[in-house]
């Protein structure tokens, strides 16, 4: 992966509206922020995939940004967790994709996902993962892939009844369209 964020390259910043009719200057939100990875290696990048029958969907690994840690800090926490993969180095920051959504949360006008992407280098081979339950029940499982490859299977899912269920879908894939028209070396068709 060619470094992205040198001399004269800027992060990505991505805002989706999700639901019709939000107002996105609200000050009654429930935010949520999230750190992920994106380690790539020969063409390769590693994603998590649901092997649940009906799922499938791949995205980049991470998650919520824990109460005293860093951005930093969570990519590299989340990454473990979810791959078994430690973060040898973190940085740079790729870019940021912030979403706005109709809260669960009764007594809120807006829920915002703020998601940032962080470059890594990964530390050696995989260890044990510590999965969250709701991980478990996905059945998640760090995958090796080109970014066409999970461009498309991510498009497929898209439109489907399953895809519906994953809000974060549109999110992953534009992030992964982003960085393959980025030209980041290895990721495209028949580069593997």
């Amino acid at each position: 992966m060619r470094d992205s964020s040198g001399a004269g390259a800027m992060p990505f910043r991505i805002e989706l509206v999700r639901d019709e009719g939000l107002d996105l200057s609200s000050a009654s939100r429930v935010t949520r922020r999230a750190a992920r990875a994106v380690a790539e290696r020969d063409g390769l990048y590693l994603m998590i995939r649901s092997e649940k029958p009906g799922e499938g969907d791949l995205k980049f690994p991470g998650g919520g940004i824990e109460a005293g840690e860093t951005e930093e800090e969570a990519v590299a926490r989340e990454l473990e967790e979810e791959t078994g993969y430690r973060a040898a180095r973190v940085g740079p920051l790729l870019g940021r994709a912030t979403e706005f959504r109709t809260p669960k949360e009764a007594g809120f006008a807006l829920f915002v996902m703020e998601s940032s992407y962080w470059r890594v280098e990964l530390a050696a081979e995989p260890g044990e993962r510590r999965l969250d339950p709701y991980e478990e029940e996905l059945d998640y499982r760090p995958r090796w892939v080109r970014l066409d490859e999970a461009i498309a299977a991510n498009r497929a899912l898209m439109d489907s009844p399953s895809g519906a269920r994953m809000p974060w879908i549109r999110r992953e894939t534009l992030v992964m369209e982003l960085l393959l028209a980025a030209d980041l070396g290895g990721a495209t068709a028949g580069s593997a």
